[in-house]
């Protein structure tokens, strides 16, 4: 196999794999947050494993045949949107639990001012 025809069949690999990710991503979206947390996390790693093995294919000098994988990145990409306005809900929704659990106050940059340690105590402070 020549280095051109192994770029080819590695760039159509990769693409279809991307595409593969993208469509789980997206059916991962439209779950209910507690079901897609744990279906997002198949679909974004195999993207990640996709982009690792695309920069060796470039190290490599494969650049011949890459158009499907770009094709399928720039999917990917566009669906973000959709990635971004998930991402939201389930942070809004894990902020209204924590709220009605009473431990809001706490935790992240929104809340409410931390109370002081008493003494013995550390604080963020020290």
């Amino acid at each position: 196999m020549t280095p051109e025809t192994g770029g080819r069949a590695g760039w159509a690999e990769l693409a279809a794999r991307l595409s593969a990710a993208t469509g789980q991503a997206r059916e991962a979206a439209r779950m209910p947050p507690l079901s897609a947390a744990a279906a997002w996390l198949e679909p974004l790693s195999e993207v990640a494993a996709c982009l690792a093995e695309a920069e060796q294919l470039c190290r490599r000098g494969h650049r011949e045949g890459i158009e499907p994988f770009r094709q399928e990145l720039e999917s990917w990409v566009q669906q973000m949107p959709g990635v971004r306005a998930w991402m939201q809900a389930s942070a809004a929704l894990a902020a209204g639990w924590a709220a009605a659990a009473g431990i809001s106050s706490g935790y992240g940059p929104g809340g409410a001012s931390r109370p002081e340690a008493g003494p013995g105590k550390v604080n963020e402070r020290g």
